[in-house]
């Protein structure tokens, strides 16, 4: 869920959110795509190798960062 301040917490309990599981990934391809995320401005959160996004914007945000 995003937050009134605009904030991504896919912690919260009401929120719906998208797991990918990067774990095949090495770290330069995981510096990639979260350099890429940061720089489109696109929510998302880390949990070890597993990328969360907010489900209402999975589709713009993986279809700009090429997951």
């Amino acid at each position: 869920m995003t937050t009134d301040d605009g904030e991504f917490r896919p912690d919260d309990p009401d929120a719906v959110v998208v797991h990918y599981d990067l774990d095949g990934w090495d770290s330069d391809q995981i510096a990639a795509l979260t350099e890429s995320l940061a720089n489109d401005d696109l929510q998302h959160a880390w949990r070890g190798t597993e990328l969360l996004v907010p489900e209402a914007d999975e589709e713009a945000e993986i279809g700009r960062a090429h997951v």
